[in-house]
């Protein structure tokens, strides 16, 4: 399998789908991620991604899925509609996916709210705006801020920060 991961252990049957979006309009100078700065070929990706899940997903009920990357918050919500869709998901199923804080308009929060997405996990990183600089990140710590008042103003109630220990300029190990 090259696009879904099923997460299975023994005979137990599957509960939880990891789901890798290999997108980002830039690649960050730390990322050892499986991801390319094109993002023209997302709609391509999807469609086979859902021929892969076609293929594999043998409909269990899933209680955990998992949009990761890359930049999975480069997907319009109607393609991630599209994926959902393929799946049996529990009624309390944690629907998470990562985002990156310059992707969090107001509206695309509330059209990931809507289609069942529950869970964010938004990356920032830190909350340094020169090492995120340094690194390459493309948000300041201000749209990290931002995107997590807006997250709530939707209605997320599940929101996770994605924080790296031990950046450039962050300490030093000298002493």
């Amino acid at each position: 399998m090259g696009f879904l991961k099923f997460y299975q252990v023994g005979w137990v049957m599957v509960k939880s789908a990891y789901i890798h979006i290999p997108f980002c309009k830039q690649k960050c100078k730390y990322c050892s991620f499986v991801s390319f700065a094109n993002i023209n070929r997302i709609k391509d990706y999807i469609e086979a991604l859902c021929k892969e899940i076609r293929y594999y997903y043998k409909g269990e009920t899933l209680d955990t899925l998992y949009f990761g990357g890359g930049t999975p918050s480069l997907v319009e919500t109607s393609l991630l509609k599209e994926i959902l869709l393929k799946f049996n998901l529990s009624k309390n199923c944690e629907i998470t996916l990562e985002l990156n804080p310059d992707d969090a308009t107001f509206d695309y929060l509330e059209r990931l709210h809507e289609i069942g997405i529950n869970r964010l996990s938004i990356g920032s990183q830190t909350f340094n705006d020169n090492t995120l600089k340094l690194i390459g990140r493309r948000h300041s710590a201000a749209q990290t801020i931002q995107a997590v008042k807006q997250a709530k103003q939707v209605g997320f109630k599940n929101i996770s920060l994605d924080l790296i220990y031990g950046l450039p300029t962050e300490f030093d190990i000298s002493k």
